[in-house]
């Protein structure tokens, strides 16, 4: 998985939650929850940007 959609992946799963980021944030690819868990638990803060929690 290339930077780029790993970000996508992690900044549509903070935006609003795992298993949406999973189905919708790189296009034609269905990604499991898990594997989002995985790739946010890999960051381990190192991601510099502000996230607002999702209210939904």
């Amino acid at each position: 998985m290339t930077d780029m959609a790993e970000y996508k992946l992690v900044k549509y799963a903070m935006e609003n939650n795992m298993a949406s980021a999973g189905r919708h944030a790189i296009r034609n690819t269905i990604i499991s929850r898990t594997t989002v868990s995985r790739k946010i638990k890999e960051l381990k803060g190192s991601l510099h940007e502000n996230i607002n929690k999702s209210t939904n």
